[in-house]
């Protein structure tokens, strides 16, 4: 909606009530909420719809394909045609349809965060690491969609004294602490660019993934290929030689591009430049 609000020449419009929870974190645009709303019989066939990936993507009202397809609550946005429910990741898209495809920003009160508690910097290296090293603990953040796949590498590192916790339930803040507390975070089989990885690392947390759905994507996810690949040994060398692994050039990529160089301004241009396709 961000990007649709600060996109020239695209009109917002509001098929549902704005959560109150973005009132304080974006001002500007729950500001505009109250002009925005529309029924669904007000829409144009040329028009561009956002639903999630609960939700079957097909025509509404009168919109016809293109549709804007949203994976996950923070993830990649694609354009998808009503029955091409299968688009899951750019390495599936044709280049013309790839080349529309909009990155979602991390929330900037979260990036502040890293900033000012962390010391990330815009390369994405951090002011001072030795401080910040000096802070982690040997604690393993592991998203709440991969437990049964990282079952046994779980119990591996919890017999070495590893602290694996599950990131279920936690508020905002609480999961912050964490993040900054963290040595590394792992997510598996990944859809678009989930949150809470993503927001780890730029707290200075190694990203551990597996080469399946997004989690193949070089684009998306720059990291090394040792980083790519789950196993005890990787990761117990990543909490033992930390220092040396949050420095990885694919970790610092992965810092830089999500904390600095896909922001809002860029997604409006994405959204101009995809509308401009419609």
């Amino acid at each position: 909606a961000l990007a649709v609000h600060d996109a020239h020449g695209v009109h917002l419009g509001c098929l549902g009530k704005p959560n109150p929870f973005y009132a304080a974190e974006y001002p500007d645009l729950w500001n505009s909420m109250p002009n925005c709303s529309m029924a669904v019989e007000n829409l144009s066939p040329d028009d561009l719809v956002v639903v999630p990936e609960v939700t079957q993507c097909e025509p509404i009202g009168k919109v016809r394909a293109p549709n804007i397809w949203l994976l996950g609550s923070s993830n990649k946005v694609q354009m998808s045609a009503p029955a091409s429910l299968t688009i899951i990741s750019s390495l599936t898209l044709p280049q013309s349809a790839a080349d529309s495809i909009l990155y979602p920003y991390i929330t900037p009160s979260i990036v502040t965060h890293a900033v000012q508690n962390a010391g990330l910097l815009p390369d994405g290296s951090f002011q001072n690491l030795p401080d910040l090293a000096s802070q982690k603990e040997r604690i393993v953040l592991l998203d709440d969609d991969a437990v049964m796949d990282f079952h046994g590498v779980s119990q591996q590192l919890k017999n070495a004294n590893i602290n694996v916790i599950l990131v279920s339930g936690y508020s905002r803040d609480e999961l912050l602490q964490l993040q900054l507390k963290a040595k590394v975070v792992v997510d598996l089989c990944m859809r678009g660019t989930e949150r809470m990885p993503i927001e780890s690392s730029l707290h200075g947390v190694v990203l551990f993934t597996n080469a399946c759905q997004s989690g193949e994507d070089k684009e998306d996810y720059p990291v090394s290929e040792r980083h790519r690949t789950i196993s005890f040994e990787g990761i117990l060398k990543a909490i033992d030689n930390y220092a040396e692994e949050v420095m990885d050039p694919g970790q610092v990529k992965l810092r830089r591009l999500y904390g600095f160089e896909i922001n809002r301004e860029s997604m409006a241009r994405d959204v101009e430049r995809w509308a401009s396709l419609g």
